[in-house]
């Protein structure tokens, strides 16, 4: 079920990403963060703060960073963009 809209428009996020040459966790802050960079809920938010404290405590810990899995992580695995797309 749909529970934020996000205000990227009709073209595709992977087209977003590759235009823009965002991370995905960049790609997520564009995708729910207005023209003023005000977030679309808290919930919102409070994922893209916990996405950023994983990240930089991979960083800190010399691991490999894949944000696909920190996204993937804090939004559940069955979390697709594609949902939000209409």
């Amino acid at each position: 079920m749909l529970k934020v809209i996000h205000r990227m428009g009709t073209k595709s996020l992977i087209a977003h990403l590759y235009d823009q040459k965002l991370s995905r966790i960049e790609l997520y802050k564009e995708e729910f963060t207005d023209k003023e960079n005000k977030w679309v809920s808290e919930d919102c938010e409070a994922k893209y703060d916990k996405m950023m404290e994983i990240r930089e405590k991979i960083i800190d810990d010399g691991e490999i960073l894949d944000e696909t899995i920190i996204y993937a992580e804090v939004l559940g695995p069955d979390f697709s963009n594609e949902e939000n797309d209409d």
